[in-house]
């Protein structure tokens, strides 16, 4: 068990969450997190792991709720750090539109103060490309414009309308399917 690395996915820690959860592990490195940003068996499963140090890392911010946010510091950071998930949704997501901008801005501090955010030691650091790789060379977009034929320009107009009138959650791959 001494100096082993296990490389896995989430399927396979759910799916052998007591075998796993018999080992103490040292550290445990999550990569892609959002794919258990929901409280799920995927995170269940991940949180009931022994271990002395947990790092949760993600390229996706954040989208949905804020409460996937306190699922994966969570998970990271077990129970101390921003309560239940019911005080945690009660205070920073319930009837947050009856609050005024102040008070939303005031909560959004309090949140980033919990964290650390900003600090040497936060609990969550947020990096962008431009920060990490500083020497990258400034993207380039070129728009070559290509006509199109009176057949295509109007069943063009057809699928956009197609999609907008939608409720597939794939409509976009079924658009340019067509």
């Amino acid at each position: 068990r001494s100096n082993r690395v296990v490389i896995t996915n989430y399927d396979t820690v759910k799916n052998y969450q007591h075998s796993f959860g018999r080992v103490p592990w040292s550290v445990i490195i999550t990569d892609e997190a959002q794919e258990f940003k929901e409280q799920n068996s995927r995170s269940d499963a991940l949180k009931s792991l022994r271990c002395l140090f947990k790092i949760v890392a993600t390229g996706t911010p954040v989208e949905n709720r804020l409460l996937d946010l306190w699922n994966l510091v969570d998970c990271m950071q077990p129970g101390s750090l921003l309560g239940s998930s019911k005080n945690f949704s009660d205070l920073y997501e319930k009837d947050i539109t009856d609050k005024t901008e102040e008070e939303r801005i005031a909560l959004s501090n309090e949140l980033r103060s919990r964290l650390f955010y900003g600090r040497e030691d936060a609990f969550l650091l947020r990096r962008d490309k431009e920060g990490v790789l500083p020497d990258l060379p400034k993207k380039k977009e070129h728009t070559i414009k290509s006509p199109l034929s009176e057949t295509q320009r109007k069943t063009h107009i057809q699928l956009v309308q197609a999609l907008s009138n939608s409720d597939n959650e794939n409509h976009h791959f079924e658009i340019l399917h067509r």
